[in-house]
């Protein structure tokens, strides 16, 4: 059993070197892929003492991304977490399409836009044919390949590492690439929004790239249906309060939508 992205390390090489969000993110993909491990195995995969791994399933643990056991962790929600993006796609999929029909309605003419890598968005990224003069930047190929679909709108694909969970490049040079081409807004889904209204998602990488797209825009819309709100993810992307606006349906719990508009927060119900 090896790390993900460290099959050729030995347990005492690069993957001691990882700080600890990247451990985690490592090993919650490893809990996810083999089902359970034990705390022996990880210790020696990842080159760190067993007080260490410890620790980090414990804080994963707390997040609810897996569940403890003796002597090592099990994985839990699986489904959730390591899902395909089809079978993602057709979970709540009248929502998405309401909550991508209003996220359609705030754009305005000759506008350059981001597109995220996401279930929702790609939802956003079907109806794009009704306008022209869009630069559409993404990191998604399959948001890509829907827009080239369309002759008026220009196209700008951003490199990096495939990721098959999301459809889409992630790593340095996919940040990279996104912080070089700045735009009007940036619609971003979410993995999660957690009980302090962070968006955070299960992959360290994924949420830097979140965060790159977040710095190089105006704008930020965010674009998550009701059953992303109180669930929790091992990496920060940003605070709600830093994007512009959130675009749900009419599934969000009311105590949360009030609190959200109490910090200052724009909310649309699709």
């Amino acid at each position: 059993m090896v790390a993900p992205g460290n099959e050729g390390a030995s347990g005492g090489g690069e993957a001691a070197k990882l700080l600890s969000p990247d451990r985690r993110s490592q090993m919650l993909a490893l809990i996810t892929r083999e089902g359970s491990v034990q705390v022996d195995e990880l210790s020696e995969i990842f080159g760190v003492s067993k007080v260490t791994v410890r620790g980090d399933l414990d804080w994963l643990a707390s997040r609810q991304l897996v569940t403890r056991a003796r002597g090592g962790a099990v994985a839990m929600n699986a489904h959730a977490l390591a899902t395909g993006f089809s079978e993602r796609a057709a979970l709540n999929s009248d929502e998405k399409r309401r909550i991508a029909r209003a996220a359609y309605e705030t754009l305005g003419s000759n506008e350059t836009i981001i597109l995220d890598a996401g279930t929702t968005v790609f939802e956003l990224s079907r109806i794009l044919g009704q306008s022209s003069g869009l630069t559409v930047v993404t990191p998604a190929l399959n948001v890509a390949a829907q827009v080239t679909n369309y002759a008026d709108i220009e196209l700008m694909v951003v490199g990096g590492r495939f990721d098959s969970q999301t459809m889409g490049s992630i790593g340095s040079i996919a940040e990279r690439d996104v912080a070089e081409l700045p735009a009007h807004r940036a619609f971003v889904g979410a993995h999660a929004i957690d009980s302090d209204f962070d968006v955070v998602d299960v992959s360290v990488e994924v949420a830097r790239l979140k965060r790159a797209i977040a710095s190089s825009a105006r704008e930020v819309v965010l674009l998550a249906d009701s059953s992303k709100w109180g669930r929790s993810g091992l990496a920060k992307v940003v605070r709600l309060t830093e994007v512009s606006m959130v675009i749900t349906d009419s599934g969000i719990d009311d105590r949360i939508r009030g609190e959200m508009e109490d910090l200052g927060v724009k909310v649309v119900i699709a």
